[in-house]
């Protein structure tokens, strides 16, 4: 059953490629430049809370900390896309947004509790 809607799915998919080329290659551009968009903005944010979360009376960051606060998002995004591919082919779209969507869940909630760094960057980074 999961097959024949994935079949269906690629015709259709097929069908309005062949139908205009240009209004697929601009839905692929709007969304491609919106995700670029909120990754720009994820990361402002996470660099925007660096000091706050370098005071002593929260996670006490050293340069090094900071450093590695900052760069966790490109570094997670950079797995992340590596697997997710094989994650959505080897389950299926749904199951995998599902999945994720659990894993972001708990991250949020770990990012939320964190009493030190190290939980933060393990919250952050799975």
């Amino acid at each position: 059953m999961e097959s024949s809607r994935v079949t269906d799915h690629s015709a259709q998919l097929e069908h309005a490629k062949k139908k205009d080329p240009e209004k697929f290659l601009k839905l692929v551009t709007i969304v491609s430049t919106f995700g670029g968009l909120l990754f720009g903005y994820d990361t402002g944010v996470i660099n925007g809370a660096l000091p706050f979360m370098a005071k002593p009376d929260q996670l006490n960051l050293t340069p090094f900390t900071e450093g590695l606060v900052a760069s966790s998002l490109v570094l997670g995004a950079a797995f992340g896309s590596l697997f997710g591919g094989r994650l959505s082919d080897h389950q299926g779209r749904r199951k995998a947004i599902m999945y994720l969507a659990i894993l972001f869940l708990f991250s949020a909630l770990g990012c939320v509790i964190s009493p030190n760094t190290t939980v933060w960057l393990f919250s952050v980074f799975y």
